[in-house]
């Protein structure tokens, strides 16, 4: 998840001090991105492996750093335009089964 995009979310749906849960920290992002504005954070991982690096990332942010990525992070991705066509065949209905 962009960092961006996150803090958009963040700072929609809290203030500074408020606390963010993230049940699934997986990598830590929402965690980091929460640290870096200011809110309190508290994340749960089953992974060991994957709690010690998002130990380690946390103790390299600091509050106030700047958020990764393009700050229009909707604006930065390919338009529809650009992304890829169906083909013919698969715009087909189904015939149910």
């Amino acid at each position: 998840m962009p960092e961006q995009l996150l803090g958009r979310i963040i700072r929609a749906s809290s203030n500074p001090g408020d606390l963010i849960l993230d049940p699934f920290a997986g990598s830590g992002t929402t965690l980091a991105v929460a640290k870096k504005l200011g809110r309190s954070f508290l994340g749960f991982e089953l992974s060991a492996s994957y709690a010690e690096q998002i130990r380690k990332r946390l103790a390299s942010i600091r509050v106030g750093q700047a958020l990764d990525g393009a700050s229009e992070p909707l604006k930065s991705v390919p338009t529809t335009s650009q992304g890829r066509r169906l083909s013919p065949r698969s715009r087909r209905p189904r015939k149910p089964a």
